[in-house]
């Protein structure tokens, strides 16, 4: 008579049991597969009409949200939420959502594969890359690369800024310079902005663009 030895039974039955994780998700939670279908449900009702991977062509766009850090759009969107980012189209769009669909929204979009636009038509001033990696020392601007990392991928709740679209870059820089936005932990952005001039707000736009 063939006969399982103690430790084949255990390894049988740790399979059996990750398949039926996989096939069911775990503790009674919805697996990875429904979880997937709830996050395209929200993304085609609520986000793909504005949030594409075209680059638009005028100031009042939206930003990229392919491949951005989690956190930082599970900040924004609960910001949206409780008012403390303001926003005539968000508003209204976070008012159909709740925490848990914050969180699907947030992981699906940072887990979609960034596809780069297409270049740019200008290149960028070098003078962007000495502000975004060095700083302006006159100024008292440190480099943008202590947060936002190396080549603007980045960092904890701070956004990725490689490949966002060049006018919504624009757009919140002279937001954040003008005291409109104020979502900014400990208003870090609201004292880096001030020290920007509009020429540099318009060289990062297309700096930061440019980066892959």
């Amino acid at each position: 008579m063939f006969r399982f030895s103690p430790m084949k039974v255990g390894c049988f039955v740790v399979l059996i049991g990750v398949m039926a994780g996989n096939a069911h998700g775990q503790n009674g939670m919805p697996g990875k597969s429904q979880i997937n279908r709830d996050a395209d449900a929200l993304v085609t009702r609520l986000c793909a009409g504005c949030h594409t991977q075209q680059e638009p062509v005028s100031d009042d766009v939206p930003p990229r949200l392919d491949g951005q850090n989690r956190y930082y759009l599970e900040k924004q969107l609960k910001n949206f939420m409780d008012g403390s980012r303001k926003s005539e189209i968000m508003q209204p769009i976070v008012s159909q959502i709740t925490e848990n669909d914050v969180g699907l929204l947030a992981l699906y979009y940072s887990e979609a594969r960034h596809v780069p636009a297409a270049p740019m038509e200008h290149k960028p001033d070098p003078r962007a890359n000495g502000i975004f990696q060095e700083g302006i020392a006159d100024r008292g601007l440190r480099a943008c690369t202590a947060c936002h990392g190396g080549w603007a991928e980045g960092l904890l709740e701070m956004p990725k800024l490689a490949g966002q679209n060049e006018q919504y870059v624009m757009k919140q820089l002279r937001s954040f310079k003008s005291g409109e936005r104020t979502n900014d932990g400990g208003g870090i952005m609201r004292a880096i902005a001030t020290k920007l001039t509009d020429a540099d707000i318009a060289v990062l736009g297309g700096y930061l663009n440019g980066l892959r």
